[in-house]
């Protein structure tokens, strides 16, 4: 989402109060309190209770130890991005490992890696950016989708409740590709009465404003008859 991962924020601000802080005039509290937490961790080394060992670690674990030591604070400031830098990288593959490894949603891992923010860069309204971003995100077994205060949820143990053909899972899946009560509204945004398996992930990517307005369009509709279908008990 071309959003950095909390653990860099947090990293990032704590070695950039650190560097701050050793700058500041030896008289200054928060140095103060620096040069003793620094002599504290010498005698007893346990990050627990000491910030500076606290900020040690990690600087051990992103591999920029010499920045805790460094006096100039342009090479320090230098030492610090160049390893903030390489901890995005890292944490960015991880990420995407993780995506592609997941059977959390089987669409997931099929979605484009260099276009997956174009929808959230878009002008598109809040509202769609939200309902795009739960799609791409939706379980298969079990899900839930709440559109303008319209209630969708997805149970893949039971047939489905609106079709009601042979074999037709309650699932996000089926619903979005092939359930034959929403053809017709199928057609009307998406151009097709029904999307096979490999269509979805190009609908979920949303590379464009106009596909990501068709898809929130038949997602609304669809859910809305869904809605008032299950409620009323019809075709049962």
């Amino acid at each position: 989402m071309d959003i950095a991962p909390l653990k860099w924020m947090i990293i990032e601000k704590a070695l950039r109060w650190y560097s701050k802080v050793l700058d500041m005039e030896d008289q200054r509290y928060p140095k103060r309190c620096l040069t003793r937490l620094r002599a504290l961790a010498e005698r007893a080394p346990s990050s627990r209770n000491n910030w500076y060992s606290q900020v040690s670690a990690i600087c051990s674990e992103i591999k920029c130890e010499t920045f805790l030591s460094e006096n100039d604070k342009k090479i320090r400031v230098k030492l610090m991005n160049e390893a903030l830098n390489s901890l995005a990288i890292q944490l960015r593959s991880q990420d995407v490992k993780s995506a592609q490894q997941t059977h959390f949603n089987n669409h997931f891992r099929e979605l484009s890696v260099n276009n997956c923010t174009n929808y959230l860069t878009s002008n598109l309204p809040l509202y769609q950016v939200r309902l795009v971003a739960k799609l791409r995100m939706i379980g298969e077994k079990r899900a839930g989708l709440n559109v303008s205060g319209v209630k969708a949820d997805f149970e893949s143990s039971k047939p489905c409740s609106v079709c009601n053909m042979p074999g037709a899972k309650d699932t996000f899946s089926h619903f979005f590709r092939s359930c034959l009560v929403f053809k017709k509204d199928r057609k009307r945004w998406l151009g097709q009465e029904a999307i096979t398996d490999s269509e979805v992930s190009t609908w979920l990517d949303a590379n464009q404003s106009a596909k990501a307005c068709k898809l929130v369009g038949f997602i609304q509709t669809a859910v809305r008859q869904r809605a008032i279908i299950t409620n009323e008990g019809f075709l049962r």
